[in-house]
């Protein structure tokens, strides 16, 4: 135990003799952490330097942008600004690309109002695009959410984020539609059966978290993936005559959210998924 005790002295005063013949330079890094290090050499989009202690002669690199700010031992510093790009183009308008296999035409828009944190509007246009049976559904389904970009996308050996949309982002959203969906239904009247058209009208809420990741090209193109899970509900499905039709009766299919973008489990237990990929183009 005397032993154990009289080594780490000895480490320790090693240590102190070794940091006051060799002052450390001081690295502060991007995520908080901070490193005390003998700078080698500076280049551009790198830092060479090495441990305080390092018998091994190890020399590590270290990117600049991960660094913010280098103190020296002599008291000079030197700071890495990692800016946005000011002459970006804030303003995304964006088609989801599979929507008009769904009876949809659904478009966004985003714009940048500060760095990291952009706002999302959009329409889902219900009844343009492929028709599912005899009937289209019609409608309109609105959407809004703020974006919040966690992880930008650096250049390779460059201080600068490529765009200030260009990243992994999280996004909390909400949306809100009616939609009519007419069918044809039978009744039965002196023995034989009347064919006559219905229509029934539907109204959906939905809160939705997205995980997402947008890429942007050239300054001026966005691909955007995304998914999310969250909460929707909907309302009771009437025909014109405020009568009740379940699913499934004559030719009723009723409306499919799934059609449209989203999912809806059921109204007993309201968990709502959606998937979205959309292409976009930029401007000022």
């Amino acid at each position: 135990m005397e032993k154990q005790i009289l080594l780490f002295l000895f480490s320790c005063f090693t240590s102190q003799l070794f940091s006051q013949s060799n002052p450390a330079d001081t690295i502060y890094k991007t995520n908080g952490e901070v490193l005390l290090v003998h700078v080698l050499e500076i280049k551009p989009g790198e830092v060479k330097y090495h441990p305080i202690v390092n018998p091994s002669k190890i020399e590590l690199i270290l990117s600049t942008e991960e660094i913010k700010q280098i103190v020296f031992s002599n008291g000079i510093r030197q700071s890495f600004k990692h800016e946005l790009i000011e002459e970006s183009n804030k303003n995304n308008i964006k088609v989801n690309f599979l929507s008009p296999l769904g009876d949809r035409f659904h478009v966004n828009y985003e714009r940048v109002f500060m760095d990291g944190v952009s706002y999302e509007l959009g329409l889902n246009a219900i009844g343009i695009g492929k028709r599912n049976g005899d009937f289209t559904p019609v409608g309109l389904v609105a959407n809004a959410g703020v974006r919040f970009y966690t992880l930008p996308a650096f250049n390779t050996h460059s201080t600068k984020v490529t765009h200030v949309m260009n990243g992994a982002y999280i996004q909390p959203s909400f949306s809100y539609g009616l939609t009519k969906h007419s069918y044809t239904k039978s009744t039965l009247i002196n023995g034989g059966n009347i064919s006559s058209v219905a229509t029934t009208k539907t109204n959906y809420f939905m809160f939705f978290v997205n995980i997402g990741r947008q890429f942007i090209y050239l300054n001026k193109f966005s691909f955007d993936i995304s998914a999310g899970i969250g909460y929707g509900s909907y309302s009771n499905q009437m025909d014109a005559n405020n009568v009740n039709y379940e699913a499934g009766k004559d030719n009723y299919t009723g409306d499919n959210p799934m059609r449209y973008g989203f999912i809806i489990y059921e109204r007993a237990v309201p968990v709502s998924l959606n998937a979205q990929f959309k292409i976009g183009y930029l401007f000022h």
